[in-house]
């Protein structure tokens, strides 16, 4: 019984200290996150192009290697988040009629491209 309550307490303490370990790196993340803003808005713009545009639902974003490629629709949510290759091409498929903004982020800056949907 002594060892079962043993485990026990040791599951409880574990987890507590798990938790706590969390919400510690929760709040870096955050102050992280405010610096990132901070440094996008700096950024120097990139040139993006997005290509057929109008496309139906199948299109290549072009802009530079290992960028992040972000699609939000008209609403404002994010329909995904993608990566270009080491050429600086994205090919994306299955999107629904609409119109879009492309956001682009890297270290070399950050750009935008509206795209429409048939």
């Amino acid at each position: 019984m002594k060892v079962f309550v043993m485990i026990a307490f040791l599951m409880v303490f574990s987890t507590l200290e798990a938790q706590e370990i969390m919400d510690t790196n929760q709040s870096v993340s955050q102050d992280n996150a405010i610096v990132r803003v901070a440094r996008l808005r700096e950024a120097p713009q990139l040139e993006v192009s997005v290509f057929p545009n109008p496309s139906f639902g199948e299109f290549t974003v072009n802009t530079v290697p290992e960028a992040r490629v972000m699609i939000i629709d008209a609403l404002g949510k994010q329909q995904g988040t993608y990566f270009t290759n080491e050429y600086g091409k994205l090919y994306i498929d299955a999107f629904l009629a609409g119109s879009y903004s492309v956001v682009i982020i890297s270290d070399q800056g950050k750009g935008i491209a509206k795209l429409v949907v048939l």
